[in-house]
């Protein structure tokens, strides 16, 4: 199986332009507590999601789902 190539600048400034013409939102930076850090990749260990991004935009999904069931 073929590697992917990294994304270009410019194809990554693209992608994260029509993200935020969707109604995505840049996050700002921090530093996470060491415990959430080893929290988020153990969930990406296990399978939970294939990124940390994707870890925390699925738990994030989550939560706010079972809140706008109650």
């Amino acid at each position: 199986m073929p590697k992917e190539k990294p994304a270009t600048p410019r194809y990554a400034a693209g992608t994260e332009a029509r993200k935020i013409e969707a109604g995505g939102k840049r996050m700002p930076g921090g530093v996470m507590s060491p415990e959430a850090a080893e929290a988020l990749q153990t969930l990406v260990d296990r399978g939970y999601a294939a990124s940390m991004l994707k870890a925390i935009e699925r738990a994030l999904l989550a939560a706010a789902a079972r809140f706008k069931k109650g």
